[in-house]
């Protein structure tokens, strides 16, 4: 990694997000109006990223949770707290980051107290779970639906891992089975490790801090959107073409009603889509059998741009903000 600038001026904006993400081009329209700041120490990696770290090597990232939109009557007060703690751990651990400290804001309709320690409950199992310490937060009251917004930091503990660097000929990986938790939500009637995976989210740390530290991935992101928006983002961060064969992908009986629309337009995954160099494979088998964690080669980085499969479609992803469909269709 670079040594940060000490430019008065911000650095590079990223690269513009893909056309299929309109997530990515709300987050670009507001980084465009940064103005040029003063301060002596720059973030060693802006903007742009599953986190920003840092000059003093602490990674940070926000993530919210909007009742309704992103949990339902499927998930307990319990799952609800639970999850809002590990989505943003899973940000952290695709960085190479250990999650060590949160902050908390909720937006409440009214402090009903069965759900709150029910909530409450969630929220410490998930802290216990990786460590990590509440130091504070926010509470508000409002006329909507409950809104969860964690605030979660740690230290990079080897060096962060980015979305720009993989190489063409790199191997692209993916942690876990993509699509399990979108069956979950997507299906009427989930079966109950479909529903498990959507309710307690459980993002493979210590395996990504030990790719970190072996310094193994090229690039690395959280996949939670689905391999459809994920994989887009990260070529384009690095500016190659990502070949995925989807006879190599994990498969489960709760994916067989809709395999590709599940595991490319589903999301909340919360796992791991990295490359890595093709020497790298050994390593990569045994250090995920040592952690426990399952481990698929689901394509290749080739020299050109954005997402496909081996026939040069590419399925379509999910979109917070997908444009509405055209009249009479």
């Amino acid at each position: 990694m670079e040594p940060p600038s000490t430019s008065d001026h911000p650095p590079p904006d990223p690269e513009p997000p893909p056309a299929s993400d309109p997530e990515g081009a709300v987050i670009a329209r507001v980084l465009a109006a940064r103005p040029p700041c003063h301060q002596p120490d720059p973030p060693a990696v802006d903007a742009g990223d599953d986190a920003a770290v840092l000059a003093d090597g602490m990674a940070w990232t926000v993530d919210t949770l909007v009742e309704g939109r992103h949990v339902d009557g499927r998930l307990s007060p319990e799952d609800v707290g639970f999850k809002a703690i590990a989505v943003s751990v899973s940000d952290l651990a695709a960085m190479g980051a250990r999650p060590t400290t949160a902050l908390l804001s909720l937006a409440l309709p009214s402090p009903d107290p069965a759900w709150l320690d029910g909530f409450a409950r969630g929220v410490g199992e998930a802290l216990a779970r990786w460590d990590i310490r509440l130091v504070g937060g926010d509470t508000v009251q409002t006329d909507g639906p409950r809104v969860i917004t964690v605030t979660l930091g740690g230290p990079v503990r080897d060096r962060a891992i980015t979305r720009t660097g993989a190489h063409p000929g790199d191997a692209l990986w993916v942690t876990g089975t993509p699509g399990l938790a979108g069956a979950g939500w997507r299906r009427a009637d989930p079966p109950a490790e479909a529903l498990a995976a959507l309710r307690r989210p459980d993002p493979p740390v210590a395996f990504a801090l030990s790719l970190a530290a072996d310094a193994l991935p090229t690039a690395m992101m959280d996949l939670s959107d689905g391999l459809g928006t994920d994989v887009p983002r990260l070529a384009a961060a690095s500016g190659v073409r990502l070949v995925v064969d989807p006879g190599r992908l994990p498969d489960h009986p709760a994916l067989a009603d809709d395999p590709m629309g599940h595991r490319f337009a589903g999301g909340d995954d919360y796992q791991l889509l990295f490359t890595a160099p093709a020497w790298a494979t050994v390593s990569l088998f045994a250090l995920a059998r040592a952690h426990g964690v399952d481990l698929h080669c689901i394509g290749r980085a080739t020299v050109g741009s954005g997402a496909a499969l081996p026939d040069g479609s590419w399925p379509k992803g999910f979109a917070w903000f997908a444009p509405p469909a055209p009249e009479g269709a």
